[in-house]
């Protein structure tokens, strides 16, 4: 599989840490990765409309009513990532070679273990098979890392995170913690993760001639960053399809997902200019985002036999209702002619989120023995995605709010096919998945359109 990310630095932006947290973790609420069988992945995801493929099990489950015997299925993969990234810096890039990373990975993956059983009933009667399946199926993977970097003359994060700061302060000078000593759990949930982190740790401060919160930086800075992500979504699911006539295919199927999603920053911002203070070097920040869930949802689909080439297919899937968790700690060390630390540990926050609703067409030709042909579209409604915090709905509003400005409804378009060639199967598919983000939520300009193509051979005997 082939990635391009165009523009890589969305964790400095103009959201708090953790509404921002939460918009990433929105738009992987709705977006899924080509994963299943050899054959599935392969052929670009169609199996929806060909049948006799466990991975059906997460997109249309009455393609499990076209088995015609007990079969147990394991997928095993070598997935390899390679990623781009650019930093970009008011409307241009950095001017140093570290402004453009590559990142390449090679990891071991389960996408599918699957057993379908095969119950042929009558080959008279109108209701003709019954067939039950259990799967499991990955359906996202998350594992990526992203580097970037800049020699940076007009503008530095901690400047961002004082001018963030200095609003709160002047709105209310009494309640503003006099100094770094005096931060408390409060204060870091009221004016901001990272921003009070850094006035914990002495990298902001109140200039008492100017009666302002302000930070050292004046000149130049070495800018260096990296963000990990590792986890996905492993969905268990249970199936039932129904076969009449051998020719109309209903089934259902109950999914279980669990998610799993980690992130790793870690940002360096080294001065190489006059500061105010004579003695500034550098400070590093350390951010860790666990969140943890599991979810449930239906499946429904029908397959049809135009006639014994061609065959047609729809699917619906509910919303998942997700129950999370989710940890988080930010550390900050600065160094001037000392070093200083600070960390903050939020307490575990429990929540629910609504993954998009989605809905797919599809068919498939099956052109005599050579192979088949097909093609499907599927659309999610990304921009319902929703959380509920049980203990604050002013927050809750705030990041739907977020989601509703950010994120919108995603198009997918997937072709592939096989080609037979006495027991060897040749395959080939693509998918294009349009934005998931609004043009708006998109720094300058980056392409966020999703492009995959795949191909395997395998041998059927």
């Amino acid at each position: 599989m082939i990635r391009w990310i165009i523009v890589m630095c969305t964790f400095i932006s103009s959201m708090h840490t953790f509404a921002q947290s939460y918009y990433y973790l929105g738009n992987l609420m709705g977006l899924s990765s080509l994963h299943g069988t050899a054959r599935y992945v392969g052929s670009g995801g169609i199996m929806g409309s060909v049948g006799s493929d466990a991975s059906t099990l997460s997109t249309n489950p009455s393609a499990i009513g076209t088995f015609s015997r007990t079969e147990f299925a394991v997928s095993p993969t070598l997935q390899v990532n390679d990623v781009s990234s650019n930093y970009a810096i008011n409307g241009g890039y950095g001017n140093s070679s570290s402004s453009l990373q590559d990142y390449s990975k090679v990891k071991f993956v389960l996408n599918n273990a699957s057993i379908v059983f095969a119950n042929r009933i009558s080959d008279r009667n109108v209701f003709r098979g019954s067939n039950f399946a259990i799967s499991v199926n990955r359906t996202a993977n998350f594992n990526n890392k992203y580097y970037f970097g800049s020699i940076n003359g007009s503008w530095s994060y901690s400047n961002y995170l004082a001018n963030d700061l200095n609003g709160s302060y002047q709105l209310n000078k009494a309640a503003f913690p006099s100094n770094a000593n005096a931060v408390s759990v409060n204060d870091m949930i009221q004016y901001g993760e990272r921003a009070m982190g850094a006035y914990g740790a002495g990298l902001l401060y109140k200039d008492v001639n100017r009666d302002m919160i302000t930070d050292p930086v004046v000149g130049l800075v070495i800018q260096d960053g990296v963000k990990e992500t590792s986890g996905g979504i492993t969905e268990l699911s249970f199936a039932w399809a129904g076969n009449f006539k051998d020719k109309i295919y209903v089934g259902a199927s109950l999914g279980i997902p669990f998610f799993n999603l980690q992130t790793n920053t870690i940002f360096t911002e080294e001065d190489k200019g006059q500061t105010n203070l004579n003695r500034f070097a550098k400070y590093t920040m350390s951010e860790q985002v666990t969140q943890n869930g599991t979810g449930v949802n239906l499946k429904i689909g029908g397959l049809f036999k135009v006639n014994k080439e061609l065959k047609l297919s729809g699917y619906f899937h509910t919303p998942t209702l997700y129950s999370m968790k989710e940890n988080y700690t930010v550390n900050y060390t600065t160094y001037y002619n000392y070093s200083n630390q600070f960390q903050y540990n939020a307490d575990e926050l429990s929540f629910t989120m609504y993954s998009p609703l989605k809905a797919g067409l599809g068919f498939s030709y099956l052109v005599g023995r050579l192979g088949f042909v097909g093609a499907e579209y599927e659309f999610s409604n990304n921009g319902g995605v929703t959380v509920d915090f049980t203990n604050s709905e002013s927050y809750s509003n705030v990041i739907n709010k977020g989601y509703s400005a950010g994120l919108q409804s995603t198009h997918t378009i997937k072709l592939g096919g096989e080609l037979a060639i006495e027991n060897v199967r040749l395959r080939v598919g693509y998918q294009y998945r349009t934005s998931p983000y609004q043009s708006s939520a998109i720094i300058y300009g980056g392409d966020m359109i999703s492009r995959t193509y795949t191909a395997g051979i395998g041998y059927r005997g």
